[in-house]
């Protein structure tokens, strides 16, 4: 199997793998996807070379520098109600114990291929990056994403974070890259 070149800015991490299930190399993950339907059969995912790995997936190439290589692998099945997979490439339960604690990762054009958008739906890759302005005020720019219970935070700042609700968040606009917000500003500390 040959590595592949891809940015670390065209990729996203879907989940992490957690620990072995049997002995036929089954794997429980953790997603960081609200997207279940990109772990069909057969979807192609992508983890970032780790020397562990060259023998499992066969690699061919030599690798000089290990920078933004990823290894390919494809999905054989994935049971939503226990959380684990089965990849084709691994069969042995010695070899999915290698992987625990290594996230795994889609491409930007493939999970938005894979993934159907409802209205005020967005990827998270879509929202970082953009700009905040709060009543007419450019108040910061979105670092992350993070989920409290049910809510979506926009983080800002380190003290600073915005939950993706009606009463602060009133437009998303991904043409001009900027979230209108009101009153977010006095949620500062």
């Amino acid at each position: 199997m040959d590595l592949l070149h891809i940015s670390s800015s065209d990729v996203v991490a879907v989940g992490s793998f957690g620990k072995s299930v049997g002995l036929h190399g089954g794997i429980k993950i953790f997603l960081l996807t609200d997207f279940h339907e990109v772990l069909s059969q057969g979807a192609r995912f992508y983890l970032k070379y780790h020397s562990s790995l060259h023998d499992i997936f066969h690699i061919s190439s030599n690798v000089e520098s290990v920078r933004d290589m990823f290894i390919p692998f494809s999905l054989r099945s994935y049971n939503p109600h226990s959380s684990v997979v089965y990849i084709n490439e691994i069969t042995r339960r010695e070899h999915s114990d290698l992987m625990r604690n290594m996230k795994f990762y889609s491409t930007i054009e493939e999970s938005r291929n894979l993934c159907e958008l409802q209205k005020d739906e967005f990827f998270f890759f879509d929202i970082v990056g953009m700009s905040v302005v709060d009543d007419g005020e450019m108040i910061g720019n979105v670092k992350d994403i993070m989920q409290i219970g049910n809510v979506y935070y926009f983080i800002l700042s380190d003290n600073f974070y915005v939950p993706y609700i009606d009463e602060y968040v009133r437009n998303i606009d991904l043409d001009s890259k900027t979230i209108f917000t009101t009153n977010a500003i006095l949620l500062k500390t």
